[in-house]
């Protein structure tokens, strides 16, 4: 059977959907900006990396120490951008019309939402 993945470039945040009609599933692009830990980049750190292990054990003041709070905070805008963009992706595998004004408009939307939730 031929490859049934089709490339669907919805033009709000950059985001291009690789969609397996065939096998379910497929993969996504995006250019929403994650939060990341200030020592090691990566978007799931809760200073567990080496680099904020290091600087929370000396016992010093350090500008890039971010609060609990705020650590839990980039964990949970990461998780929404993660859901919203799974979300997309599953739609788009139903059947649904991702490409409509009214769903690119409810994408864009939600993700002000979740970058707003303070």
């Amino acid at each position: 059977m031929a490859d049934e993945l089709r490339e669907i470039k919805l033009g709000v945040h950059g985001i291009v959907l690789h969609v397996d009609y065939f096998n379910g599933g497929g993969s996504i692009e995006h250019d929403v900006l994650y939060e990341v830990c200030s020592f090691c980049n990566q978007k799931d750190c809760v200073y567990d990396c080496d680099e904020s292990t290091a600087v929370w054990s000396d016992g010093k003041d350090n500008e890039k120490k971010e609060t609990t709070l705020a650590v839990s905070e980039r964990i949970a805008f990461n998780g929404g951008v993660d859901a919203i963009m799974s979300f997309v992706l599953a739609a788009a595998n139903a059947g649904i019309h991702v490409e409509t004004p009214y769903f690119l408009e409810a994408i864009k939307t939600t993700l002000d939402a979740i970058g707003n939730n303070d």
